[in-house]
């Protein structure tokens, strides 16, 4: 959702890495996601990761109703 965001503001998208710098998302998940991206074998606690992440693409979707 942070490449969206980031879409809608500026007409560009980000590079994956760049964007997990960006996500609205808690410090841990962040790390987590970052760890992944460079190889490492990491273990996502799934029901609380997809709830952020929902809750990550309601408000972006609401954003870009906004924006428009």
């Amino acid at each position: 959702m942070a490449r969206g965001r980031h879409a809608l503001d500026h007409g560009e998208l980000l590079t994956k890495t760049q964007a997990i710098k960006r996500a609205n998302a808690p410090t841990w998940l962040i790390g987590q996601l970052s760890a992944k991206r460079r190889g490492e074998a990491v273990s996502l606690p799934r029901p609380r990761t997809a709830w952020i992440a929902w809750r990550d693409a309601r408000r972006t979707v609401a954003y870009a109703k906004r924006t428009r």
